[in-house]
Parts: structure tokens; sequence; C-alpha cells
């Protein structure tokens, strides 16, 4: 309320600072002025300030212009030399009648932002990945993934990573060290969403990389709907799409489906990890089986400690404290079997995950552990357990489950998305409705009374690690997928 307040006041000052002041002011001293008043309004008033249709447009604010011109005579006689190539350009009477410039301000925040990346983008690049952020997340570490990839194959000399929105990559130091990590989102933070898909995509035409690959960047997303033709004119462009999300109210959303099909006429392949999502966006848009390629993620078979015990009671719950991961239906089934215990690793990231983390926190066979940064964090504790419990509402093949895996835990998990690629009845303990509290309890107690055949499923699972997701496998078809050979 109070910030609303503050925004109210703020552009009751600027409207009258438009109509009374600025338009007194020489040209120079105006455009200083107006482009100090946007920087704080981007500071202090995010997401209530944009720039996205025009420069320095802002929500219910003009930037004023003075008293229009006539169009010089010059221009005219450009326009008719021209018109020999566009005849649309010939100057008529009405030309004349409409035709008028104004004084506007020359707004170059975003000029200057581009002369700062030309200065860290000095050399060649010969591939190029856009993500948002390097941090904690199954998005990420496939990210990471794709650079020690590119790095093995090219040496790691031509590799530069982009991250293009406004917060912390901690993740970048797990990139190898020959890759080079640009964080245009830090430098473009004062930019719009709009600007700075002109700004990235200049860095692209201008730098033209051999690939370009796009994963969960809005921005990058953007430049290649706006800018792809241009881009794909010296550039072979790649993305990764991995599984839908949802509205509250239920309705799928997520890049597959609003910035795939805008951006497919330029797109030479669509990476997943997964079977499934390609087959339900070739089912429900009409995408092209052909431009899919499902290239599963490595997973650290041999090198995982073994937390795996048929003598424990304990059961592992690892993920994000959100809606996605369902914590309801974790808190129902840990309520429905005080005699096993949990333990959860995890942390809230929205308000409704919060409150769960409450409730979890009340049952007395529930431990919460906090978050974690990487499953071998969670096998450094000497705890044990005899299953590893998994409740997604959608995904796509959570790096967790191979990490589970290679734990040699047995996994009783929902069958959403690409888990079913890993998780079948011959691997696993799958749930085909996820929403089936019953059919969860039930898994995990036969599970519980019979270890030798979660010890078959899990041997099962292991098989099928060590011949697809083993980094040997993950980087032998980014070779032949990306270099073609």
């Amino acid at each position: 309320m109070v910030k609303n307040f503050l925004f109210g006041v703020a552009l009751s000052v600027y409207r009258f600072l438009s109509a009374q002041l600025f338009p007194r002011l020489p040209s120079q001293t105006r455009v200083k002025l107006i482009t100090l008043i946007y920087r704080l309004g981007l500071r202090f008033f995010p997401g209530r300030v944009r720039s996205d249709a025009a420069p320095l447009q802002t929500i219910n604010l003009r930037i004023p212009s003075t008293r229009a011109k006539p169009l010089p005579e010059w221009v005219f006689d450009e326009m008719r030399a021209l018109s020999e190539f566009e005849p649309l350009l010939n100057p008529s009477i009405q030309w004349r009648s409409i035709a008028a410039c104004a004084d506007t301000p020359d707004y170059s925040l975003p000029g200057h932002v581009y002369a700062q990346l030309s200065k860290t983008v000095n050399r060649y690049f010969a591939h190029i990945v856009v993500v948002p952020w390097l941090k904690r997340g199954g998005a990420d570490l496939g990210t990471l993934h794709w650079a020690r990839a590119l790095a093995s194959i090219t040496a790691g000399k031509d590799v530069m990573v982009i991250a293009t929105e406004t917060a912390d990559s901690p993740w970048q130091e797990k990139l190898p060290p020959s890759v080079t990590f640009l964080d245009f989102g830090k430098l473009a933070k004062e930019l719009s969403l709009h600007e700075r898909s002109v700004v990235l995509g200049r860095l692209l035409v201008q730098h033209p990389p051999q690939t370009l690959h796009i994963i969960n960047s809005f921005a990058g997303w953007l430049t290649v709907e706006r800018y792809g033709a241009a881009i794909r004119a010296k550039s072979k462009i790649f993305a990764s799409v991995y599984c839908d999300d949802f509205a509250v109210d239920g309705v799928p959303r997520g890049y597959g489906r609003t910035a795939l099909p805008k951006t497919l006429q330029y797109l030479d392949r669509i990476f997943s990890d997964n079977t499934i999502y390609p087959q339900r966006l070739h089912l429900e848009l009409g995408l092209p089986m052909d431009l899919f390629r499902t290239i599963y993620f490595p997973s650290p078979v041999g090198d995982a400690e073994d937390i795996y015990s048929a003598n424990s009671n304990c059961v592992l719950w690892a993920s994000r404290l959100d809606r996605q991961k369902r914590p309801d239906l974790l808190y129902a089934i840990a309520a429905q079997m005080p005699e096993l215990k949990f333990y959860v690793y995890g942390e809230p990231l929205m308000d409704d995950g919060k409150k769960w983390q409450r409730k979890l926190r009340s049952l007395p066979n529930v431990k919460l552990a906090g978050g974690f940064d990487g499953f071998s964090a969670l096998t450094s504790h000497q705890q044990q357990y005899f299953a590893f419990l998994y409740t997604s509402a959608w995904d796509g093949l959570p790096n967790v489950l191979l990490e589970a895996t290679a734990a040699s835990l047995p996994i009783v998990a929902s069958s959403v998305g690409g888990i079913s690629d890993l998780i079948t009845t011959e691997s696993g303990f799958p749930v085909s409705n996820f929403e089936d509290i019953n059919a969860y309890v039930s898994n995990l107690r036969d599970l519980y009374r019979n270890p030798e055949e979660g010890q078959k499923r899990l041997n099962c699972a292991r098989q099928i690690l060590r011949q697809r997701h083993s980094f040997e496998a993950f980087s032998a078809s980014v070779k032949t997928d990306i270099f073609g050979h």
C-alpha cells in the first residue's frame, strides 16, 4: 500500500513536470533529466516503469516533445531518389500534408550497454548458450552439462554462457574454467525487456557464433522471435524445452507453448531431456517431430555414495517446497505413515510452500533438513534410507531421480512428464495418478516390506543409467546433433 501511494505521488509529480517544465528546457538538459527520472523509476518501482513500446515510454507516462516542425526539403529529395528502388517512398501531397518531425529525446542508454558488451565480447565465440541465470536447479544443471560437453569437444576456447536476468548466478563457478561467463543481466539491469532483446540481438548479429542455444531465457526467446532471420544468416539456432509449467487454474504454459511456435521457423533443432514432452507438443500443437532430439542428461554413476539400507525405516524427499513438487501430498503421505521417518530436503520459494513447511514441521515423523546444493550434499550426513519419494505434479526427467538411482535408492515417484522414461514398474514404483495418496502409501509399504523387489527394480534403473546417462553418451549425442558427426 505504501509503495502504491509513493508511486502515485511520483506519477503526479512527473506529469506536472512533463506539462510545465520539460517543454521549456534545452534538449540536452531535458534528455539528462528524463533519463535520470527513468533510472530512478526502474530502481524504486521495478515492474511499474518500463519502456517496452519505445525509448523512455512508461506506464501512463508520456515523454514530452517540442512543437512539431515541417520536414525539410532534403528529406523529400532523398525519398524521391530512393523511390526508384522502393516506390512506396515516393513523396506525395499526402506525405507533405502529414509529415512532421519532433525534437525527441536522444535516449542512448542501450547504446552505452552495447558499448560495454563489445569490450567484453572482444573475440570470437563459436558456441553461445543463453540462459536466465546459473543457480541451483535442474535446468541449470543441464546447462552445466551442455557447457562441459561443448568445452570438451572444442577445448573450451570458443564457448560462452550468457545470463540475461538481473539475478545472482552462484553456479557460474561450476562452469569449466575455459568457458566464458557473461553476466548480461547485470550489465543491462536498467534496460527494459524490449531493449535487452535489441541489444542482445545486435550482439549476436555483429558477433555471430557458429551455434546459439536458448535455454529458459525470456530475453533469449524474444531475441530469436524478433531477429531470428538475421541471426540465422550466420548462426545455427537451437533451443531446449523440458516440460510445461501450469498456472494455478491448471492451464499449461511455458516456453514450449508460448515461445516455440513463434520461433519455429528459425530453429535448426529443439532438444529435450525426455521423450514425452516432444510427443505432447507434437500431438497438441502440431510441432514437427523431426525437429526434436532427446538428449538424456548424464548422471554420476559410480561416483555417488551408496545411502541405501534395507534395515532403515527412513524415506528421503528432496526438491523445492513449492506448488509443482506438491508438498501437500508429502504431508498427507507422512501423516498416514507414522511408522516411517521422512527426511525432507528443500526450501520454499513461494508463500504456499512456506505454509506447507510449517505444517510438515508439525509432524513428529518429519525432519526438515533445509536446502541442499546438489545431491552430494545429501549423502554426506551418514544417514541411510530405504526409499526415495518424489511427488511432483509435472516435470521433465528430474536430475534428482538420476542421482537418487546412482545413490542406490529405489524410487517411488509420480509418473508425470519424462519421469516415465526412467521409472516404470520394472525400474521403480510409479504412481500413475500423481494425486493418489493411497498409491504412494501402498508403494512405500510394499517396498519397505519387500526390499528384495526394491533391489531388483533398482538394478534395472541403474542399468538404464549405465547405458543411457553417462557423460560419454551425452557428449556423443551433442557432438552428433550440434556438429553433425
